[in-house]
């Protein structure tokens, strides 16, 4: 199972965190919450209802 990052475009934690895994060679699947409605509506529902980002799901 590919580990997925859920993101926002402006968010600096993102881009630390995507750098990282990155420059780690590990495979990543990334959903932009401000693109995709399911994406932003699953952050949700484990942030107590808040767009926390980056928020990654294994």
């Amino acid at each position: 199972m590919t580990p997925i990052v859920y993101w926002r475009p402006g968010c600096g934690f993102c881009m630390r965190l995507m750098r990282g895994i990155e420059e780690a060679g590990l495979e990543i699947e990334t959903r932009n919450i401000w693109e995709d409605p399911e994406a932003a509506s699953f952050v949700r529902s484990v942030t107590g209802g808040n767009e926390i980002v980056p928020t990654v799901s294994l």
